[in-house]
């Protein structure tokens, strides 16, 4: 068996020129009639060059990261590993990346309408599993857990403060839903949880907002999310399938 995860991040990218113009001292504050022509005379004094089209308004630039290794089952019925494992990260665009990782594919053996087993692990976005999907047609595919975990506590942390046992039941009540596979009755309880809240008082926007994020994110990737097959025994270290 062999295994793939794709993961992308932005790193930060800003000039040693653009740092020493953010840290400069700051300009003092001219007195004038109103907020209106206080603004205006600001945009006077300081011209910005107007960005042109494709340009990015933040010093982040993506980069796109590949690993892959082999898994073979040993005499105990579990899969060993990971063999001949290698890491390629760049910031070509992710067509070179997913071509990088079909050619190493093919270089270990598995063909894109190999019967061997390939699994997919992708940080989430669908173009990924979209584009994957197209030169590993026999693979499966599974979200990385960490990224769903980090969406659920992040909306838990809405309706409960932080470190409290409140909150942590909470998420546990959500994750052992996750493990069991039974997504379908998490959306569920995700959206009878909406429903009791208001549209209109104030304090439920960001709860309402924080939900109804989380719910599209899971339903567009249900079909990544069959967690119930792919279970990991921590203490051996070994995975089994």
């Amino acid at each position: 068996m062999i295994i793939i995860e794709v993961d992308g991040k932005a790193t930060p990218t800003a000039t040693d020129e653009e740092l020493n113009k953010r840290r400069q001292k700051r300009s003092i504050k001219e007195k004038s009639c109103c907020k209106r022509h206080r603004g205006k005379g600001k945009r006077k004094r300081c011209k910005r060059k107007r960005r042109k089209k494709g340009d990015k308004s933040k010093n982040g630039r993506s980069i796109t990261i590949v690993v892959m290794y082999t898994l073979k089952k040993g005499e105990d019925g579990l899969l060993h590993g990971p063999y001949n494992k290698i890491v390629w990260a760049s910031y070509a665009p992710r067509r070179v990346m997913l071509d990088w990782a079909r050619k190493h594919a093919t270089k270990r053996v598995f063909f894109p309408n190999t019967k061997k087993k390939i699994h997919i692990a992708i940080d989430g976005e669908v173009c990924l599993m979209q584009g994957l999907s197209k030169l590993f047609p026999n693979a499966s595919f599974v979200l990385d857990i960490r990224h769903l975990e980090e969406k659920i506590w992040k909306v838990g942390r809405l309706f409960f403060k932080e470190g409290t046992k409140e909150l942590e039941e909470w998420v546990e009540e959500k994750k052992k839903l996750i493990y069991n596979g039974q997504i379908e009755k998490l959306l569920n309880l995700l959206k009878n949880q909406e429903k009791k809240l208001s549209k209109r008082a104030k304090r439920d926007e960001d709860k309402i907002k924080g939900l109804r994020q989380l719910i599209n994110y899971i339903e567009k990737r249900v079909n990544m999310m069959d967690y119930k097959n792919y279970i990991v025994d921590f203490e051996s270290g070994f995975l089994n399938f």
